[in-house]
């Protein structure tokens, strides 16, 4: 006799997740289809935290009686990797196998935009970061002076950070929400250093908008306006009319530490 379970788990990785199956099968030892396994569905009942309510969740058993050998298990589900697992059956015994799928994890990095920008519409400066794929980063924060001029820069000032960075691949909270970490940030000067190019000043700064970063929060399009934090939203204001909309635009990602706002209100 063979026994089991066959179940899922969701992006978080904490409860389960409803799924179909699509084809339970057994293999001989020669790799020959040897039969299909019937599945039976049953509840689960989940008790989430926030509203105490509970959710039912569709756990998967099967149960199978096949002669003494070798057998190679195959689970098919929909959204997921197909599993082979081993088993090898003894006359007069049962043995359990059971089949335990979890979620991708998505790279988020891949299906954003690249670039991001922070900067509130008023003045010339803004900071800006252009995300590879695997979550590292290059970016610059400017802020010109032109009035600020001098012998030797008759053209202005303008302080500067060029840096560069990585992110954690972000992972799920919600439909709408990833959350990741600054693993590390590099950056260009010492901070009130100067050097002059092209009759203008240019003075090292820290990365505005990065200072004292360590947890991001990445928004996508489509979630309320109003369930996003009121700082972040404050940052909005150079994109997008936010007494207007109702949804976010564009995606968006927040400095939880800083309480900073970059948008990504063009596409790559």
């Amino acid at each position: 006799t063979l026994l089991g379970m066959v179940y899922a788990f969701n992006h978080d990785g904490q409860r389960y997740d409803n799924c179909k199956i699509e084809s339970l099968s057994v293999y001989d030892k020669s790799g020959n289809f040897v039969s299909s396994i019937p599945v039976q569905d049953i509840a689960y009942y989940y008790e989430e935290s926030n509203s105490g309510k509970y959710v039912a969740y569709n756990l998967h058993s099967y149960t199978i009686l096949l002669e003494p050998g070798v057998y190679t298990i195959e689970a098919v589900v929909e959204g997921y990797d197909s599993m082979d697992l081993n088993v090898t059956i003894v006359k007069g015994e049962v043995s359990t196998l059971d089949f335990s799928f979890e979620a991708h994890e998505t790279n988020l990095f891949k299906e954003i935009p690249k670039r991001f920008v922070f900067s509130s519409g008023a003045g010339a400066w803004e900071t800006y970061i252009e995300i590879n794929s695997d979550g590292t980063f290059t970016g610059q924060y400017h802020d010109s002076e032109r009035g600020d001029t001098g012998s030797g820069y008759p053209n202005g000032t303008v302080y500067i950070c060029n840096f560069t960075g990585k992110f954690s691949i972000p992972k799920q909270v919600n439909e709408y929400i990833y959350l990741m970490q600054l693993e590390y940030l590099n950056t260009e000067g010492i901070p009130g250093n100067e050097y002059y190019e092209n009759n203008i000043r240019y003075i090292y700064s820290a990365p505005y908008g990065l200072e004292n970063a360590n947890e991001f929060l990445v928004y996508l399009p489509g979630i309320r306006i109003d369930n996003l934090p009121y700082e972040f939203v404050s940052w909005l204001h150079a994109f997008v009319n936010v007494q207007s909309v109702e949804i976010l635009p564009y995606y968006g990602i927040y400095n939880i530490d800083d309480k900073k706002g970059f948008v990504a209100y063009n596409s790559r």
